[in-house]
């Protein structure tokens, strides 16, 4: 599987009203889904949604994977018209900055997808290699 990662624009009259972004790897990342205000709630956002999912399953990938905030419960009945299921609850942490950077810790590199790669494949059991690899496109 190679290296995917693509976005759509809903327009109307040649303006954008609406974006969407797939990443894919294993697992399709889809998402963040944006419709401006003034045109939602007129299927705007089904479409865009039903196109990453057809993009994802046009490419031979079979799984999608979604993050929906809670405070935004409008999405949940668009997210299951397409046929997304719930599967977990995920908690929002605020985190305060530490006083000083790690040296333990550093930006990732092209020769670190190998371990990216591995080390999610024990974690999720999927490769999020594709998705750490896009930091060089």
């Amino acid at each position: 599987m190679g290296h995917y990662c693509t976005g759509i624009v809903a327009t109307v009259d040649g303006l954008p009203i609406g974006s969407f972004l797939l990443h894919s790897d294993a697992v399709a990342g889809i998402g963040p889904l944006t419709v401006g205000p003034r045109f939602q709630s007129q299927g705007i956002g089904h479409l865009l949604l039903q196109w990453a999912i057809d993009e994802a399953h046009r490419r031979g990938i079979r799984q999608t994977r979604l993050f929906q905030e809670a405070i935004n419960p409008t999405s949940l009945s668009l997210y299951t018209s397409v046929g997304l299921v719930w599967r977990d609850s995920a908690a929002l942490m605020q985190a305060t900055p530490a006083t000083a950077d790690d040296p333990t810790v550093r930006p990732l590199t092209s020769a670190d997808i190998d371990s990216i790669k591995f080390l999610s494949l024990q974690g999720y059991g999927f490769s999020r290699a594709n998705d750490a690899d896009e930091i060089y496109y």
